[in-house]
């Protein structure tokens, strides 16, 4: 199983009503993915979650906040260049997916928060997904 190690907390400035900026690095050893380091300065929204799921993203976005910047900077870095070589995916946007599902059972969340982080991730990642491979010529 996955651990964070590191600074305990995670500690983020807000820049506007969708965005924060880490003050500290996010530091994860993933099974699946190796060490991942996430920069003091990387701006997040938190996760991919539609918005349109309000009840639900108030009622989990608390218990994942460290995993969801981690699952952010995986998304971003698209090609791998976040992950150890020996996880250079065939799939980067699953092993993000299932990363960011280690970290929430590192964080103790339980197994049906979870699954509703799970669903959220695959459903609003995908336009994520899209609209960053737009960006970055994909």
């Amino acid at each position: 199983m996955g651990q964070f190690f590191g600074p305990p907390d995670l500690i983020l400035k807000e820049i506007d009503r969708w965005q924060w900026q880490l003050w500290a690095p996010v530091m994860f050893r993933s099974d699946l993915a190796g060490e991942v380091i996430v920069p003091a300065g990387f701006l997040t929204d938190l996760s991919s979650i539609p918005r349109v799921l309000t009840i639900a993203y108030v009622w989990l976005h608390d218990q994942g906040r460290r995993a969801s910047v981690l699952h952010d900077w995986l998304y971003g870095a698209r090609d791998g260049r976040a992950l150890a070589a020996r996880a250079r995916p065939t799939d980067p946007r699953r092993l993000a997916d299932e990363v960011f599902i280690e970290a929430l059972v590192a964080l103790g969340v339980d197994a049906e928060a979870r699954g509703a982080f799970w669903a959220g991730v695959r459903l609003g990642g995908a336009v994520a997904w899209w609209l960053d491979g737009r960006r970055l010529g994909d």
